[in-house]
């Protein structure tokens, strides 16, 4: 939160290692909640971004709101650049194992560009902060 996101959607993959009932996945989406508030009031955010409930990759992905589209893959043949200063910018983040080759495929179908934070294999909850400092640095917006 204190990155500027503005939206995060949990989401489950094809190599996801974690699969919660839909009560698990509640009480995670209010545990979450209350992450992401005491975030803002920490670093003095007065705007709550959004939280959406858990969904599957292949049901979110064609559902995608546009601007500058990034899915982050350790595989991607080129790193992290932007065409300026986009007015939105999606992170897809792997999970554990990765995305599938078909996840990979589809994604970029939708207009997603498959892209690398480096030669490094990052762990999960290392590489979303990775990806956002590079693109607010990118943006300008550090």
């Amino acid at each position: 939160m204190e990155l500027g996101v503005s939206e995060m959607v949990p989401l489950f993959t094809e190599r996801t290692q974690v699969k919660w009932s839909a009560q698990k996945n509640q009480q995670r989406h209010q545990r979450w909640r209350g992450l992401i508030i005491s975030a803002c009031e920490q670093c003095g955010r007065n705007r709550l971004p959004g939280l959406q409930p858990a969904v599957r990759f292949g049901d979110w992905v064609g559902a995608s709101n546009g601007g500058e589209r990034l899915l982050f893959t350790p595989d991607a043949p080129v790193s992290v650049e932007l065409g300026g200063k986009p007015d939105r910018v999606e992170l897809v983040i792997g999970p554990e194992g990765g995305f599938t080759a078909e996840e990979v495929i589809t994604a970029t179908a939708q207009g997603y560009r498959a892209v690398r934070l480096g030669p490094r294999v990052l762990r999960t909850e290392t590489a979303p902060l990775a990806a956002l400092a590079v693109v607010q640095s990118l943006t300008g917006d550090f």
